[in-house]
């Protein structure tokens, strides 16, 4: 059987060049841009690798890759033929198994083979099916499964059935009983060409396309197919040159379409793909989405207005494209009752209103609160108004076939409850004027009614004389009447007497018949005992009789059944010993069988364990982008360790620190997913009141992120509030004392300062939350290095902006360069320099160190001969005796103090000059020698420097 040459361009059965919500087809794949490395890669591990696993997000076009992009590959280079399996989602009653259905695509156009009918004519299994389609030129067979999550919704059973004899397919050459029938004496005859055919090799390919939130159901596989989680390709949303190449390639093409071939403008172009950017994925697109806006222009500018070149001004508002789509697909199902139940089951069933969340529900729900049926849901995912998932446990769930429908779902189920509400008003106000009709209605009625009723009372006074007369007439009637009642009461009193006792003889009579019919009966009945009994007894006499004879002849018997019994007590000792063999041979195949199973056990516990490892090795890796503060990077290395559904709380603990990271600067949506996320991880609910609601306050939002954190991992939340903000745990507490100036000594207030200068991860969140520019350093933005390039300014900045994220009143209002500070506020601020130099000294105690904790720079310091040319993460070298870490090198600090001769005027908490030019730093850096990072020695500096030597640390008043 020959290949079948790849598909003419023009797509069957569609007009436009762009699918639509369609996945693409085959025979589409002259039009199908995009996908070029992905077609290349993809084939390329097929051609190395027996079984392929390709995964990704639902909706990402998995089955355009594979209907447009490998099977026309596979027909060009003419090295496999390849077979698209779909099984469709197990529901009540359905027969076909997927087994079978895999068989019946192998089978479809092929006889059977002579060969193999000389074999084994009724056999029947999956590699005869593969080997019968090879004998017959059908080719090397690349078996792909698309949606193969549905497998999982068939009976165990099923599933068993299926992955031993794919197995089969995939790892045996001929089958055992093939061989053994070829080996046999009354082997089948064959020809040479016959027997080479059959031992040659199939070589078969398999692809399983499945979604990244299934890839969990794989490990059912494991037993028979245990590398099959060796060889996986994930499928991203397109990167933007990719989605340029499908918006741009595919108008240029010829063929027999409704339109002539047209371009898009770069101010078009620009539009369309910043609209369809995710930039929480990497600017990446779904091809979905831009497939359907580019079908919609195809047909509305170019078929319908005969543009040639679509421009910016073209395009419209984007949005409203896909509010109209939603109601055009409604329009065209056939009537207006079956338009509103299907209004009724996306707008009330398939969204939740306030989250702007897309919901799932089953086929049987849905029949039964909505009253939808199975063909308007077909209907309506044909459309690609909905999307159709396979259910675990039989049947399908459905929601709407994309995010970005969610918000046109809800408008329009506004508008159509303000129509429901209108109409609702109009029929009340029409009962109201029905009512009011009514009621004059029988107003007049009432009237008539009042003079009929006054003629009545005239001829009722004229009857009641009539009646008065006749009273005296009844009177009299009345009394002859008792007179005649008494007389016959009399008379009945004296015929009850008698009936009275006339019924006491009758059942005195009846009681004497009943007792003498007893008797009767139990004369019989004695009767009958004794002929029983004489019966019994003569029977009785014959038994024993019987009984007699028998015992003769048993004795007669007796030495007959000796022999028997010791010729079978012979031949039960040879049983036995028969059966000791059996025994020693079943229990060689149970140990047989033990060793394998605990093998199997052992394997799978192997695959989970290095599945394990890999997701761990992944996590590091998420933890190597937060290092960087590269936290996009790090939730998609995050979202393909949960795509491997192991360890999963490690996985929904390192989720927390994205989702707490988005919240704390301000992009609560995204927060809100990952938080979603990684509570399914940890297996644990939370409350999510709140988390949706826009506020213009972002604290109290941020609060309730917090909250939500907390319940869920309490020791990951105080770690995550550890590294990112200032909170009491990275606080020193320096009580008050005397710092001594040379010749004269000044009092020191308690205060607290900040164990380590202000990290980058500290500083890279107040950047994302304030939109404020960074400059990095060469060596890079690790997290836990001190943050440079800040100025004295920058600085202060973020006092106030940390101090209102902790509840704190601000210390510092600016005004320009002008800058003014209230000394009695609670919030963060710069150390005074008498502060920073008490703190250095060791606070109290006054330590005479040369540097902050010891006289050994190598000990607590980074200067230029130890740093390698760069900052080190802080708290590494050793800590003063109030545990301050870093006060001697690593980066400058700045204090609060203009630059100026010290006063000794002032004795008490000395702050500086009141104005100057120059504003004190302290400690050294990676980059200055020993001399500067004594805690005697004082340096000065612009206070709108920045250079990659410069950073500060936080104080705060008790």
């Amino acid at each position: 059987m020959t290949n079948t040459p790849p598909y003419p361009p023009t797509p069957s059965g569609c007009p436009y060049r762009y699918p639509g919500v369609q996945p693409f087809t085959t025979a589409q794949s002259a039009v199908f841009y995009g996908r070029e490395q992905d077609t290349a890669d993809l084939y390329r591990l097929i051609r190395r690798e027996a079984l392929v696993v390709l995964y990704g997000k639902s909706g990402l076009g998995k089955s355009s890759l594979l209907n447009a992009g490998i099977v026309p590959h596979c027909l060009v280079e003419a090295e496999y033929t390849p077979v698209v399996i779909k099984f469709g989602a197990w529901t009540e009653g359905k027969t076909d198994t997927p087994l079978e259905l895999t068989k019946a695509y192998l089978s479809t156009g092929y006889a059977s083979s002579d060969t193999l009918q000389k074999l084994l004519p009724e056999e029947d299994s999956l590699w005869r099916c593969a080997k019968n389609r090879q004998l017959q030129g059908g080719g090397r067979p690349l078996l792909i499964f698309d949606q193969f999550e549905e497998l999982f919704t068939y009976p165990e059973a099923a599933i068993r059935a299926f992955r031993q004899e794919l197995a089969e397919l995939l790892h045996t050459e001929l089958p055992l009983r093939y061989r053994r029938l070829l080996d046999a004496e009354a082997a089948p005859e064959l020809s040479e060409a016959e027997e080479e055919a059959l031992e040659t090799p199939l070589e078969a390919r398999i692809v399983f396309a499945i979604r990244s939130d299934r890839m969990h159901l794989l490990h059912q596989l494991a037993e028979h197919l245990p590398n099959i989680l060796r060889n996986l390709y994930e499928l991203r949303a397109l990167n933007p040159l990719d989605a340029q190449a499908a918006i741009v390639q595919p108008a240029q093409q010829e063929g027999d379409f409704s339109t002539p071939p047209f371009t898009w403008s770069p101010t078009a172009l620009s539009a369309l793909l910043g609209y369809l950017q995710d930039p929480l994925d990497e600017n990446r697109v779904e091809g979905i989405l831009l497939q359907l806006l580019c079908q919609y222009f195809e047909e509305k500018l170019v078929e319908q207005q005969g543009l040639r070149q679509i421009e910016g001004q073209h395009l419209g508002e984007l949005e409203k494209i896909i509010e109209n789509y939603y109601h055009d697909k409604l329009a065209s199902l056939p009537d207006d009752s079956t338009q509103y139940a299907a209004r009724k089951l996306i707008e009330e069933g398939l969204v939740m209103e306030g989250e702007n969340i897309r919901l799932s529900l089953h086929e049987a729900q849905i029949t039964k609160q909505y009253g939808v049926d199975a063909d308007l849901l077909e209907r309506l995912v044909n459309s690609r108004l909905l999307r159709a998932e396979p259910f675990l446990r039989g049947g399908y769930t459905y929601e709407l076939a994309h995010d970005r429908l969610v918000a046109p779902v809800l408008r329009a189920k506004q508008e159509r409850l303000a129509q429901e509400a209108q109409a609702a008003a109009e029929l009340a106000r029409l009962s109201k004027e029905k009512e009011l009709a009514e009621e004059r209605r029988k107003r007049r009625r009432a009237t008539g009614l009042a003079v009929a009723g006054f003629l009545l009372a005239a001829v009722a006074f004229v009857a009641t004389i009539f009646a008065f007369s006749q009273t005296e007439v009844a009177r009299k009637a009345k009394v002859n009447a008792e007179k005649a009642e008494k007389s016959a009461l009399d008379s009945a009193d004296v015929a009850l007497r008698q009936r009275e006792l006339a019924q006491v003889a009758q059942l005195k009579s009846q009681r004497d018949a009943e007792i003498a019919s007893q008797k009767t009966i139990e004369a019989q009945r004695n009767l009958k005992l004794a002929d029983d009994n004489l019966a019994l007894a003569q029977r009785e006499a014959v038994r024993a009789k019987d009984a007699l004879d028998q015992v003769q002849k048993e004795k007669t018997a007796t030495e007959e059944q000796r022999r028997l019994a010791e010729e079978n007590f012979r031949k039960a000792q040879e049983n036995e010993k028969e059966a000791a063999n059996q025994r020693d041979k079943a229990n060689e195949s149970y140990r047989e069988a033990t060793e394998q199973r605990d093998k199997a056990e052992q394997a799978l516990r192997n695959l989970e364990k290095a599945t394990a490892d890999v997701v761990r090795a992944i996590l590091r890796d998420a933890d190597r982008h937060i290092l960087q503060l590269d936290y996009t990077n790090a939730w998609n290395k995050l979202r393909e360790a949960a795509a491997l559904n192991a360890a999963k709380t490690e996985v929904g603990t390192a989720m927390l620190e994205l989702a707490f990271w988005h919240a704390e600067s301000g992009a609560f949506q995204p927060a809100k997913g990952m938080l979603d996320t990684a509570s399914q991880y940890l297996g644990k609910a939370i409350s999510t009141d709140g988390l949706g609601v826009e506020t213009t306050d972002l604290l109290p939002r941020k609060k309730l992120f917090r909250a939500a954190i907390e319940q869920l991992h309490a020791e990951k939340f105080v770690a995550l509030m550890e590294r990112y903000y200032p909170v009491e745990a990275n606080l020193a507490k320096v009580g008050e004392g005397n710092l001594n100036r040379g010749n004269y000594l000044v009092s020191i207030s308690s205060f607290y300062l900040a164990k380590t200068e202000v990290t980058y991860w500290q500083w890279g969140l107040y950047v994302a939350a304030s939109d404020v520019e960074m400059d990095k350093p060469g060596w890079g933005t690790e997290g836990n290095n001190p943050a440079v390039y800040l100025s004295w300014y920058d600085a202060t900045d973020y006092c106030n902006w940390v101090s209102t994220q902790m509840g704190y009143p601000n210390v510092y209002a600016r005004q320009g360069d002008e800058v003014s500070i209230n000394w009695n506020a609670k919030g963060f601020r710069l150390p005074t320099e008498a502060e920073w130099e008490y703190a250095a000294r060791g606070g109290a105690q006054q330590q005479n160190f040369e540097y902050s904790g010891s006289n050994e720079i190598e000990e607590v310091a980074w200067y230029a001969e130890n740093s390698g040319s760069r900052t080190r993460p802080v708290g590494i070298k050793k800590a003063n005796s109030l545990g301050l870490f870093d006060m001697s090198g690593n980066v400058w600090e700045w204090c609060w103090d203009w630059y100026g001769d010290y006063d000794p005027a002032a004795k008490a908490d000395p702050r500086g000059p009141n104005k100057g030019s120059l504003r004190v730093r302290r400690g050294g850096s990676w980059f200055y020698y020993p001399f500067s990072a004594r805690v005697a020695d004082r340096y000065d500096v612009t206070p709108d420097r920045r250079d990659d030597g410069i950073g500060f640390r936080l104080a705060r008043q008790q």
